[in-house]
């Protein structure tokens, strides 16, 4: 069972002040010769600053590929508790993985090799901004089990939760 993307979005509504969605085909990883055009689109279309949840799903069939999460509940400089660490934004484009060197995998390699041997066209990135008073590792948990509660496994591109 493939749990798509508009179930997840309708659980986790309570969580999340704000969702914005986009696309990203295989061929907008590389344009006008520049094999890091991935990036430039993060940058046009993620704001800078917050905190959440994005999940990366396939666009024309809606099925979850990965859920990923940035910044936690920490305390501030000001004593105060509140999300902090990488934004959103900056977790989209930093490594996601060492290869068999040791070398860090940009997310941009990353989804373009998986989406290749997937033989996915375009991607969807969603992504909530979470409620201040709530975890961004708590919603990428509860997303990771509703899906594997329900289909006894995780987004294909999910190694462990």
């Amino acid at each position: 069972m493939k749990i798509h993307l508009n179930s997840i979005v309708q659980r986790s509504k309570n969580w999340f002040v704000s969702q914005d969605s986009f696309d990203i085909s295989i061929t907008d990883f590389r344009r006008n010769g520049r094999s890091i055009n991935y990036n430039s689109i993060i940058r046009e279309k993620v704001s800078i600053g917050f905190h959440g949840v994005y999940i990366i799903s396939d666009t024309e069939s809606k099925e979850i590929l990965y859920v990923g999460m940035s910044g936690q509940i920490k305390r501030l400089d000001n004593g105060e508790y509140g999300n902090g660490g990488y934004d959103i934004r900056k977790r989209l484009v930093s490594s996601r993985k060492k290869d068999e060197d040791g070398q860090d995998v940009s997310s941009s390699e990353f989804f373009k090799s998986e989406m290749k041997k997937e033989s996915i066209d375009s991607i969807t990135v969603t992504i909530f901004k979470i409620k201040n008073e709530v975890s961004p590792t708590f919603l990428e948990s509860q997303i990771l089990q509703w899906i594997y509660s329900d289909s006894k496994k995780l987004p294909i591109w999910n190694k462990s939760f």
